[in-house]
């Protein structure tokens, strides 16, 4: 390992043990945050909500929406919330599908135009389920960014856990056929950027 990396992930180790113990002196659990409405991230766009599906437990609220768009396209828009960092480090984007069965035939980042200038990282990738495919584009926003996975976010959740603050942290994924790249990526940016204006 590099000795850059190794004393990055040392300092990174010690920053979120002096958060836990101090998390663990204070014992209090964070509250869940509360979930936005799909109304108010899609509001403007051709997408409207046909079904849905909600739970809470663990630390974690999620709720996943059927969207369908104005030519029919279909779409699945997962948003999962916690304030608890170990819950957002555990999460990934294709962890749901993997359990499923799908297999993960290609992963790329995926740069996202979050308009006035503003671009982010995220992750795509293609699954596979026997004959079916899908492409699922997934990040996670915080107050300090929009990351494609925990660590990109790392440094500011350390800070945080530090400091006793419980941020919100939104997981987010929309998964698609293969066929509805453009609308898709466009409902994905539309949505990291009304919840990076909520997180931030």
């Amino acid at each position: 390992m590099h000795p850059l990396i190794r004393r990055y992930s040392l300092v990174v180790c010690l920053i979120l043990v002096g958060g836990g113990a101090a998390s663990a002196l204070r014992q209090e659990a964070p509250a869940t945050p509360n979930l936005p409405t799909v109304e108010a991230l899609t509001s403007g766009s051709f997408w409207r909500a046909e079904a849905a599906s909600s739970a809470t437990g663990s630390g974690m609220a999620y709720q996943q929406w059927q969207l369908v768009g104005a030519s029919g396209q279909q779409a699945l828009l997962y948003i999962g919330v916690t304030s608890r960092v170990p819950t957002m480090l555990r999460w990934s984007g294709e962890l749901g599908y993997q359990g499923e069965g799908y297999l993960v035939v290609d992963r790329r980042n995926l740069l996202v135009q979050l308009g006035h200038g503003q671009q982010a990282t995220a992750g795509e990738a293609m699954l596979q389920h026997l004959s079916e495919r899908r492409v699922i584009r997934y990040a996670i926003v915080g107050p300090h960014g929009i990351g494609r996975e925990a660590r990109d976010l790392m440094l500011g959740a350390a800070w945080d856990a530090v400091r006793g603050h419980a941020a919100a942290y939104y997981l987010v994924r929309v998964s698609t056929s293969v066929d509805s790249g453009v609308a898709a990526t466009a409902l994905f940016a539309r949505v990291l950027s009304r919840l990076g204006g909520v997180a931030g």
